[in-house]
């Protein structure tokens, strides 16, 4: 367990021994005092990460205050951060390398004069964007809208009253019952009726196409809008967000989970003012749990006749949903009491119900009351352990399948295998039926029958209920055709993936981002099936790979940085443990995919690591395009630490690289980060031109993100050659691109600029807005500013915002984190010209 209170005084007697001040030890490390101080300290919820841990150690270090490497360990070890989280490059470079062997320590050990010379400055290692002033860094929650029912809920006033009271008094509040019995319809009326009695609002979480139980942490965070780096940090990361918030999580479908459930006691513990409203049909036996049983809907009296049966919840379901198949139902006294008797046959379950509404298309309920009875009776002649309800929903659902023709019946079996949305393109592929619109016309028979939800659009769209999936999947599993079916999905959804990889690079780049958007639970559905398969199949786990590695570019744009990496590192842990590993060339792409990823998230060390071994794969391949991606990550990670002399040949050997690829947007992207090297050597001159042809190939490319890019870069540029109008109006005229692709990694940097405009025209309150609306997005994607660009900027931004006060400082950066991001791209775009000739965005080519 860390100990903040023993690092805190230890590093003062340290930098006091070499007669050193908390400012200076902040300033070394890129942070204002006052940040370090609330750090040092943890108030306000501000802590101290691993990289600030390490940056302290490396001044002191570089100051002679430690003076082994001994002393470096037990500084470490007081915050439980291991030796190994140091670099190696760290360790072997000054200071670090100039630490004395343990048997010199003793005569080393001696008080500095008050007034030593200063040691080597530290550049602070790789963290996230750290506030010029004492306001802690507030992570942002910002959930997606509620779920939309397609119809109104029924009845159920006595339910949603009861629910309402449990979560007035109780903390925990699961509600359960079978499968079938409306509970998560429920819970998103309860979220509906509950929502403005929470000051930071609701979310809602489904879990059911959540498998793999390491990514139950992953999963509540994207749905909460954060993006930790990693599924380890996922459960802190919520904890950080969630703390002092008074929210209510909707946590729907855990009954597969139960042993990860302990996770919401922890996060419970962690935000006292924090609700959760769960729905499994297995009570989650937790500490505290109010348990609401979900009963069957109200029925009918026996013997009530005429308009008393219709006051039913459970008939006025089936009335709804049959008027929805014939629009001209218009039951009698008999059609009524026949309905009545139907509801209570079903047990009132509200799923079975509308199975057998869905058939008054073909049978006014009279008729339909025997047919129901006879074959119920059949049916429910199965397992005796299982409870009624659940005998009887099975039987409606066996009972619905049985009226289905044979290869309709083929058909919703194979439908099971889908985790999300699909279209008759999906379901054709998964069932090797070669005509989409035989397909079609059986999905919307399908819908007719209540075993499908229809998802209106210009393509129609198809889902499933988590029960009637989990159904389907019983009956695909009694073919044997389980496992073949599943390849069929990863097929599919593989080509989908690489198919997208191809245009997200492209002019309709934000449509392809859309539509994999859409489809990732079937992406990730297909990805863990890979996993699973793997070690029985090797083609299976080169499908997975490559299927990873296709994603990357949605993953480093909007994806789940923490998913993205665990499921890279589990393929290549397996191709690695294999004796028969997957093919170089897919290794390569996939070792790649991750090199990027980590650099993204500011793992230099990692990044380095796998584009060493990329280099070592693409060599004997003659792989060009991987070899340019390979030098590019070698030279980044060294470009974000300060170290320009290593990144520029890097830069060099990838553009090569690209050029003998003929890879267009490979040689922009080249062009770009030697122009970075460039910027950061003093050399505008040179870097204006670099950028302009960078800029120019991308556009030969049809790359709006690259385009979007390059002119940010030029931002950048103008920003260090101090011309904050020409600044502004580059950052602009990207921001509006990058907004367009809703890329919110480069959105960040863009707002970052235009703090950096701000404060060199000493306008701190107005640059601390910004920069709070970049703080949000770097918690939202989880990739922190590269330390070099961090150390520019709060150079720029400290005499700005010197001359604000505390309270000032702080105010500022909370609009800036709290206003919707819309008020402040617009307020930023405002103060740019819409127009953007070409004349205009040369702020340094022609001297003017």
């Amino acid at each position: 367990m860390s100990d903040l209170r023993g690092f805190r005084e230890a590093v003062r007697e340290h930098r006091r021994m070499v007669g050193r001040t908390q400012q200076q030890l902040a300033r070394s490390i890129g942070l204002h005092p006052d940040v370090l101080s609330h750090k040092l300290h943890g108030r306000d919820n501000a802590m101290l990460t691993m990289l600030d841990v390490i940056g302290i150690a490396t001044t002191l270090a570089g100051w002679g205050a430690l003076v082994t490497r001994a002393d470096v360990h037990a500084l470490l070890d007081l915050m439980d951060v291991p030796p190994h989280a140091v670099p190696a490059a760290a360790w072997s470079a000054p200071p670090l390398a100039g630490l004395r062997a343990e048997g010199e320590a003793a005569a080393a050990r001696r008080p500095a004069p008050a007034l030593a010379a200063p040691g080597p400055p530290a550049v602070r290692p790789p963290g996230p964007a750290a506030p010029p002033g004492p306001a802690a860094h507030r992570l942002r929650v910002t959930p997606a809208p509620l779920p939309a029912p397609a119809t109104p809920l029924i009845g159920r006033e006595r339910e949603r009253a009861e629910v309402a009271a449990a979560v007035a008094v109780s903390r925990l509040v699961t509600l359960t019952g079978a499968g079938g019995t409306g509970k998560t319809r429920l819970a998103l009326q309860a979220a509906g009726d509950l929502g403005g009695d929470f000051a930071d609002g609701v979310a809602f979480i489904d879990l059911a196409a959540v498998r793999d139980p390491a990514l139950f942490a992953t999963t509540v965070a994207g749905a909460l809008g954060l993006a930790p780096t990693s599924a380890e940090a996922a459960e802190a990361h919520l904890a950080e967000a969630l703390g002092d918030r008074e929210f209510l999580l909707i946590v729907d479908n855990l009954e597969h989970l139960l042993d990860e459930t302990q996770l919401l006691a922890r996060l419970m513990a962690a935000a006292p003012a924090l609700r959760l409203l769960a729905t499994s049909r297995i009570p989650l036996r937790l500490y505290g749990e109010h348990i609401v049983r979900v009963p069957p809907m109200h029925l009918p009296e026996p013997g009530s006749t005429g308009t008393v049966v219709g006051d039913s919840e459970a008939v006025q379901l089936f009335l709804a949903r049959a008027a929805a198949v014939r629009p001209d139902f218009a039951p009698d006294a008999d059609d009524l009491a026949a309905v009545g008797e139907i509801c209570t046959t079903l047990d009132g379950l509200p799923l079975a119900i509308e199975l057998a509404a869905a058939r008054v298309r073909l049978y006014p309920p009279r008729a339909l009351l025997p047919l129901l009875r006879s074959r119920l009776a059949v049916l429910t002649g199965g397992p005796r352990d299982l409870p009624r309800r659940q005998q009887t929903l099975r039987a409606a659902l066996d009972w619905s399948h049985a009226l289905l023709a044979p290869d309709a019946q083929q058909l919703f079996a194979r439908l099971g295998v889908f985790a999300g949305p699909f279209d008759a393109a999906a379901a054709a592929a998964v069932s090797e039926e070669p005509d989409p619109a035989w397909t079609l016309e059986h999905l919307a028979d399908l819908a007719d029958q209540s075993l499908l939800e229809v998802i209106a659009g210009e393509t129609p769209g198809f889902r499933m209920l988590q029960t009637v999936r989990e159904y389907s999947l019983a009956r695909l599993a009694e073919t044997g055709d389980q496992n073949v079916v599943q390849r069929r999905h990863l097929a599919y959804y593989l080509a989908v993936a690489l198919a997208a990889r191809q245009e997200l690079y492209g002019p309709r780049q934000a449509e392809w981002l859309d539509r994999v958007e859409e489809t990732y639970p079937n992406l990730r559905a297909a990805l863990e099936y890979a996993g699973y398969q793997a070690e029985r199949d090797s083609a299976c786990l080169g499908d997975g790979l490559s299927l990873a590695s296709a994603l990357r570019p949605f993953w480093e744009r909007r994806g789940s940085l923490a998913e993205s990496v665990l499921h890279l590192d589990r393929l290549l842990a397996l191709d690695d443990a294999l004796q028969h590993p997957s093919p170089p060339q897919i290794r390569a792409s996939a070792v790649l995919a991750a090199c990027g990823l980590a650099c993204f998230k500011g793992d230099y060390p990692r990044a380095i690591e796998l584009a060493r071994h990329g280099i070592e794969l693409c060599v004997p391949l003659g792989d060009h395009q991987g070899l340019a991606r390979a030098y590019r990550f070698l030279g980044e990670a060294a470009l974000a630490v300060g170290d320009d002399a290593a990144a520029q040949p890097q830069f060099e050997r990838q553009l090569a690289e690209a050029s003998q690829a003929g890879d267009l947007a490979g040689q922009a992207d080249a062009c770009n980060m030697l122009a970075e090297t460039a910027r950061h050597l003093g050399e505008f001159s040179h870097a204006s031109f670099l950028l302009w042809r960078a800029l120019k190939l991308w556009r030969a490319a049809g790359d709006p993100g690259g385009v979007a890019t390059a002119l940010s870069s030029l931002g950048e540029l103008a920003r260090d050659a101090g011309r904050p109008a020409a600044a502004r109006r580059l950052y602009g005229a990207a921001l509006r691109r990058h907004a367009t692709l809703r890329n919110k990694r480069h959105m960040a940097y863009e707002l970052e600029g235009f703090a950096a405009a701000a404060g060199l025209q000493q306008a701190g309150r107005q640059a601390l807005i910004y920069l709070g609306a970049a703080q949000v997005l770097r918690d939202e994607t989880g990739g922190p500013l590269p330390p070099v660009e961090q150390a520019i900027l709060d150079r720029i931004l400290a005499p700005a915002v010197a001359r604000l006060s505390a309270s000032e400082r702080q105010e500022a950066l909370s609009q800036g984190r709290n206003q919707p991001l819309p008020t402040t791209i617009a307020r930023a775009l405002a103060e740019v010209p819409c127009h953007e000739p070409a004349a205009s965005l040369r702020p340094l080519r022609e001297g003017g």
